[in-house]
Order: C-alpha cells, then sequence, then structure tokens
C-alpha cells in the first residue's frame, strides 16, 4: 500500500516537472522569437528580385517568394508583430474590462446599464467585421490591428469582471462592513 502511494506521487510529481520545464521552454522560444524580429534587419526580407522563386536552401530556409523576398525572415517578423499586437491588445482590452467591470458592479443604477449597453452594442455585430471596420478608420499596420483587436476583445472579460464583483459585494463580511457603517 505505501509503495503504491509513494509512486502516485513520484508520477504526479514528474508530471508538474514536466508541464514546467516545457512552459520555461516555451516561454524562451516565444521571447527568442519576439527579440530577434524587433531587432531583425528589414534589408534581410526586403525586396531583391533577383533572388524571385529559389527553393530553400542553406541561405534562403524556406526559400523566396515571387519579389524575392526571404520567407524565412518574413516569418520571424510576421510572428514578432503578431505577439506584439497580442500582448498590447490583451493588456487594452483587460485593464479596460476591468475598469468597466468595476465601475458598473461598484456603482450599478444607470451606470450599469449603460456600461451593459456598451457591451450588447459591441457583442452586436459580428466580431470579424467590426475588428475590420475599426482598423481600417484607425490606418494600416500594427496601430490600428492592435485597437481594432483591443476594443473588440473587452465585452466578454468585462461581463465576468462584473459578476464576480456583484458575487463579492454581496457576501456576508461586505455586507456586514456596510452595516458597520463602512462605504463602498
Amino acid at each position: 500500500m505505501e509503495k503504491t502511494e509513494k509512486r502516485k506521487w513520484e508520477n504526479i510529481f514528474n508530471r508538474k516537472i514536466k508541464v514546467v520545464v516545457l512552459i520555461i521552454i516555451a516561454v524562451i522560444y516565444l521571447a527568442g522569437i519576439f527579440l530577434w524580429g524587433i531587432v531583425l534587419d528589414p534589408d534581410t526580407y526586403a525586396v531583391h528580385y533577383e533572388n524571385k522563386f529559389l527553393s530553400p536552401c542553406a541561405e534562403h530556409l524556406f526559400g523566396t517568394d515571387f519579389m524575392g523576398r526571404d520567407m524565412f525572415f518574413r516569418c520571424i517578423k510576421g510572428l514578432s508583430n503578431s505577439l506584439i499586437i497580442g500582448i498590447l491588445a490583451a493588456a487594452v482590452s483587460s485593464v479596460l474590462a476591468l475598469f468597466l467591470g468595476i465601475v458598473s458592479a461598484v456603482f450599478g443604477g444607470w451606470v450599469d446599464r449603460f456600461v451593459n449597453w456598451c457591451i450588447d452594442l459591441c457583442m452586436g455585430l459580428p466580431h470579424l467585421v467590426l475588428l475590420i471596420l475599426i482598423s481600417f478608420m484607425l490606418g494600416k499596420g500594427i496601430k490600428g490591428v492592435t485597437i481594432g483587436v483591443a476594443i473588440t476583445h473587452w465585452p466578454g472579460l468585462t461581463r465576468i469582471v462584473r459578476a464576480e464583483v456583484l458575487q463579492v459585494r454581496s457576501s456576508q463580511y461586505v455586507q456586514a462592513a456596510y452595516k458597520m457603517g463602512k462605504s463602498r
């Protein structure tokens, strides 16, 4: 009985170590791609018509396209740009959702109705159409896409934050604090 229980704990411990090691490897890999894409010289993925349609080789790992651009370095730059957009958009969207969810739940009344109306307005439009419209209005490039993604991803998180704050607000210790004369 004791040996099987010991093996069980060893298996759990080994699985946890494997997961932690894989997470560390993934973070190092993504950080490397992120930094490599930032410091990458634009000439490496620039147009070179003399290198059109080259097959993969030592000089061009993924080959080149119809304009002679190195596809490997374009992939690195694209991955780096995607990480930048994702991190910035997630940060902005999370801060916005946290603020609106807390304000909505704490103040209630017309503030809660206004925030819920904004959520319904944003969720009422098809996500991709709204994202394309916002990024088109704000211009091409990373700025427009980042703001578009940030603006279209806050409603779901706002509802979750609002529900959690309402749950905490209705808990016994908060109600006891209200009865003792404490403010919001």
